[in-house]
């Protein structure tokens, strides 16, 4: 099994995260918002990896001896419930022609959240299933995301995102070392971050250990047998150097 990491394209969150960073804003939360959406940059992105993997050839596997496929020869694509992803995975989808899953266990660490001015969470709950729906027509949303959405509880702490991760590694792991296939899966930075490092090393060292991805980069890990292997991480090739964030 072949699992390629992909994070989502640029988001408006990103965006104001990035200008916090450089002093450019000078409240993180004003602007914020629960689940964002792609900006026209993450849009031009998202749209740049699915051509790439429709089209393209995975050099890692002309030096393993893997031919006779189309692009990188993907059989399924999986993405986290928020909008930022769903909107990553249809471009994939559409230069793919495949129907993404959604799994509710592959969010970004805190999941949907809000601040309020007074400093207390405000409860967030995602899409709603119809939502979903409607927007996405031809994914195939899991039973976690139901009509109250697939959230609804306080922003998650980072040390149970560190152990969902270890978590989704497990099952991945389990489900999926004896079989053949090609999955893209589209989630978000930190928790691949996380997901790397459990699949690797079977925990999270968040304290010493950063797995950095730009937006829409590719990482490739193969699960064989027993073994797990990093092909490679944070692959960009596919955009122009003014699109990488």
């Amino acid at each position: 099994m072949q699992l390629y990491l992909i994070r989502h394209g640029e988001s408006t969150n990103n965006v104001l995260e990035e200008a916090f960073r450089r002093k450019e804003a000078t409240n993180l939360y004003d602007e914020r918002v629960s689940d964002a959406p792609l900006t026209n940059l993450g849009q031009t992105q998202a749209g740049k990896v699915g051509e790439h993997l429709a089209g393209a050839v995975d050099k890692t596997n002309t030096r393993d001896r893997i031919t006779g496929l189309i692009g990188y020869g993907i059989t399924e694509i999986v993405c986290s419930p928020m909008l930022r992803c769903l909107q990553t995975a249809n471009a994939i989808a559409h230069a793919t022609g495949l129907a993404p899953r959604v799994r509710g266990d592959i969010y970004e660490d805190g999941a949907v959240w809000l601040n309020s001015k007074e400093g207390d969470p405000i409860i967030c709950s995602g899409m709603t299933r119809s939502e979903m729906n409607e927007s996405f027509p031809s994914f195939l949303p899991d039973d976690s995301i139901t009509e109250r959405g697939w959230w609804n509880k306080p922003r998650e702490p980072t040390a149970e995102c560190a152990a969902r991760a270890v978590k989704v590694a497990r099952s991945l792991q389990h489900d999926l070392a004896d079989e053949d296939g090609r999955i893209a899966l589209v989630s978000h930075g930190t928790f691949l971050s996380f997901l790397i490092q459990s699949l690797l090393i079977g925990e999270v060292r968040r304290q010493y250990i950063h797995v950095r991805l730009h937006n829409c980069s590719v990482s490739r890990i193969d699960l064989v047998d027993d073994r797990v292997v990093l092909a490679y991480q944070n692959k960009v090739e596919h955009l122009d150097t003014s699109e990488v964030t």
